[in-house]
C-alpha cells in the first residue's frame, strides 16, 4: 500500500511563491531551510540542513524573467548541520518584473551512500534471546516499496535493544507516549537512527517513551545498549521495526537487504514467523 509507513520516508515538501523584490528564509519542521538572497541582479538560493542526519533534497523552480539553470530538478545531499549554495540565478531584464516559485522535497539519508554488502549485522536484542519475525520483505501491510527489506520483531515493551552495527547517532525521538493501528499515529513513533561508515542508516522504530539510551552525536559500537522497545507510532502490537536505508532522491528512500549473525548461522533472508537466536 503506497500510503503505509510513510514515516520511514520522512518525506517533506514545501512550496513558496515569492516576489523577486525581496529576500527571505523559509524552514520546514526546523529541518530544511531555504534562504533567498537578492543581490545586484541575481537571486541566490542557499539551503541549510538544521539536523544532524544527512538530508537529500529535490528542488524545482519556475520563474519569469530569470535565467534558470539547466540542471532542474536539482537533487543533492546536504550533510548534517551544513549549508550550501544551490544556484545564483540572474534576472534577465532588470527593468521588468521578475517572480518565481519553488518546490522542495526532502528525505533523510544520502544519495552517496553505498552499502557494504559484506557486512554481517548483529540481531538487535540480547545475546541468547529470540523473538518472532512478524514482517519481513514485501509484506503488504507496511513493508512494501521503500520499506520492503525492513524486519519487524515481535517483543514485549521495554525489551533492551542493541546496536546492530557501529556508527554515529544522528536522530533520536523518545518523548512520544501513544501508538495505534492507523496512520493517524504515524508521527508518534519514537526512534533511533544510526549513520554507518558507508553512509547508510540503521533505524530502530516504535521505542517506548523515554526509551533511548543514546544521544545525537554519540558514537556507538556494535552490540551497545541503545534503548528499549515499545509500541509507539503506527503500530498494531509491541515490536521493533529495524531497517537499513539510503536516499534515492528528495522523494523516496530505499531499504537495503542485510545479513544477520545468529547462533543458527548467518541469516540472509529472515523468514516470517521464524525465530533467530542472537549470538
Amino acid at each position: 500500500m503506497k500510503r503505509l509507513f510513510k514515516f520511514l520516508l520522512i518525506l517533506s515538501s514545501v512550496i513558496f511563491f515569492i516576489q523577486a523584490a525581496y529576500g527571505s528564509t523559509h524552514c520546514f519542521k526546523d529541518t530544511i531551510c531555504i534562504e533567498t538572497i537578492h543581490d545586484n541582479g541575481f537571486v541566490e538560493f542557499q539551503i541549510e540542513n538544521m539536523k544532524a542526519f544527512d538530508a537529500t533534497i529535490t528542488f524545482t523552480i519556475n520563474a519569469k524573467n530569470m535565467g534558470l539553470p539547466a540542471q532542474l530538478p536539482y537533487t543533492e545531499t546536504i550533510s548534517g548541520k551544513s549549508r550550501l549554495t544551490m544556484f545564483r540565478i540572474p534576472i534577465i531584464d532588470k527593468n521588468k518584473k521578475s517572480k518565481y516559485n519553488y518546490h522542495v522535497n526532502w528525505t533523510k539519508g544520502s544519495i552517496y551512500a553505498k552499502h557494504d554488502d559484506l557486512y554481517v549485522y548483529r540481531l538487535p536484542y540480547t545475546a541468547g534471546s529470540f523473538y518472532r519475525i512478524t514482517q519481513n520483505s514485501n509484506e503488504l501491510f507496511s513493508h512494501s516499496e521503500s520499506s520492503r527489506h525492513a524486519v519487524d520483531f515481535a517483543m514485549p515493551e521495554a525489551t533492551p535493544l542493541y546496536a546492530a552495527r557501529e556508527g554515529r547517532v544522528v536522530d533520536v525521538i523518545s518523548f512520544n507516549d501513544i501508538g495505534g493501528p492507523t496512520q493517524d499515529f504515524v508521527d508518534y513513533s519514537n526512534h533511533i537512527i544510526i549513520q554507518h561508515s558507508d553512509g547508510t542508516t540503521g533505524e530502530y522504530h516504535h521505542l517506548m517513551k523515554d526509551g533511548a539510551e543514546v544521544s545525537i552525536g554519540e558514537s556507538v559500537i556494535k552490540g551497545q545498549l541503545i534503548g528499549y522497545s515499545g509500541n509507539t507510532g503506527y503500530s498494531t502490537n509491541p515490536h521493533l521495526h529495524f531497517g537499513v536505508y539510503r536516499s534515492s532522491d528528495g522523494n523516496e528512500r530505499i531499504s537495503i537487504p542485510v545479513k544477520f549473525n545468529s547462533t543458527q548461522g548467518i541469516i540472509s533472508s529472515p523468514v516470517k514467523d521464524n525465530i533467530y537466536i542472537a549470538d
